[in-house]
């Protein structure tokens, strides 16, 4: 008897405390502020670039992973097929409100390469795919016109690049959520054990818990940005395969669970207007030439959100370029004021220079360099994480000449 009573208590305390997660929230900002932001001069589009479905190492077809992105809120999804040779259709277009549209990760030498273009492509083999990216990726920057290669998952174990990157890899990603996860277990597995046993009540704030700053990832990318432009980009990376609990129906992360926890947010002086060939090359010349931040979500929506260079005689967006001169100066905004400790910090060739502790900052530009923008704050987490230091928004960088 005493030990059934043990664990009816035990059961008791486990629900009790799993309604106080599905209640938590770790939102930085205030709920009764909601729909009252600063306002910004930019359209704000929020898509994923990285997600695989049935028709390569993904769970579900390419329409219910739509249906998920469009209760997600996402505005564009690109389809990732890993090694994709089929002849099935993979169409473009809207789902209801999202952008539907297609790319390739190619497994190459020993990563995995993304390829994103303006005209569809199609491969019979494997073979003919990598002779496509080999060419690809050895053209400049000002060569390459309407696709453009991303290096995935930079340091996945068993996909690392070896050797020189070449320069015509003209993006990274940064920020791995598999990886992300990946390295949990690997790394820290009682913690990701205490993920697992708290998902079902509170599925984001299980996966928020265990991220971690991808300092390998941001320091290669600075190192690329040195040499050549370099996009960095947030990948998704989501399959929604099931773990083997509950006969299989237990998913980590399912896709819905990964779109709201982060995203890539495009910045758009037009907005979108509902037509496939304008809408496609509106996003993928932002995603091309670094027009875009980071942002994981969960921690507040950041629309409204904004970055800019002003100089004597013009704004340069995120990803821009220009050679310096006098009294330049970068504009931060934040849509509402987090209602935690932040820092919105300036880093100048990954190097952090200047921090702010307000909604707007202005950052005064005293030398030639390599700038972006890192806002964190400092949620607090349920027993037993407590208050910790968490990124927020990621951006793009300016090149100052």
């Amino acid at each position: 008897m005493k030990r059934w009573s043990l664990l009816i208590v035990a059961i008791i305390l486990y629900f009790s405390y799993g309604i106080f997660l599905n209640l938590f929230s770790v939102s930085v900002l205030n709920p009764d502020l909601m729909g009252f932001s600063s306002g910004s001069k930019y359209y704000d589009y929020k898509g994923v670039t990285h997600v695989h479905s049935s028709l390569s190492t993904g769970s579900a077809p390419q329409d219910e992973i739509a249906a998920d992105a469009r209760e997600a809120g996402l505005d564009f999804i690109f389809f990732t097929e890993l090694n994709y040779f089929g002849n099935g259709p993979r169409p473009e277009g809207y789902f209801e409100k999202v952008l539907m549209l297609q790319a390739d990760e190619i497994s190459y030498l020993d990563s995995h390469l993304l390829l994103y273009s303006l005209t569809k492509k199609s491969f019979s083999t494997l073979g003919e795919g990598q002779a496509y990216l080999s060419d690809l990726i050895t053209r400049r920057r000002h060569e390459q016109v309407n696709e453009f290669a991303v290096l995935a998952h930079p340091f996945k174990e068993g996909d690392h690049w070896s050797g020189e990157y070449p320069e015509g890899i003209l993006g990274i990603e940064t920020l791995n959520l598999k990886s992300v996860w990946q390295e949990a277990w690997n790394s820290t597995r009682l913690s990701f054990l205490w993920s697992m046993f708290i998902y079902p009540f509170n599925p984001q704030l299980a996966l928020m818990r265990m991220y971690v700053e991808p300092k390998r990832e941001m320091a290669l990318w600075h190192t690329l940005n040195k040499r050549n432009h370099t996009s960095a980009f947030l990948g998704n990376d989501t399959t929604a395969h099931s773990l083997p609990l509950a006969k299989g129906l237990f998913k980590f992360p399912t896709y819905l669970d990964s779109f709201r926890i982060a995203s890539n947010h495009v910045l758009l002086r037009s907005e979108l207007t509902g037509q496939l060939a304008g809408d496609k090359e509106k996003i993928f010349r932002a995603l091309m030439s670094g027009q875009f931040y980071l942002c994981l979500d969960l921690l507040g929506d950041p629309n409204g959100f904004s970055a800019e260079l002003i100089d004597q005689t013009s704004t340069i967006m995120l990803g821009g370029q220009t050679t310096f001169k006098p009294n330049q100066k970068i504009l931060v905004s934040l849509p509402k004021k987090p209602q935690v400790p932040f820092e919105i910090g300036l880093y100048k060739d990954g190097v952090l220079q200047q921090t702010a502790n307000a909604q707007s900052a202005i950052f005064l530009i005293k030398e030639r360099g390599i700038y972006n923008i890192l806002v964190r704050t400092i949620p607090t987490l349920p027993p037993p994480d407590g208050k910790k230091w968490l990124p927020w928004i990621y951006t793009n960088a300016f090149y100052i000449l």
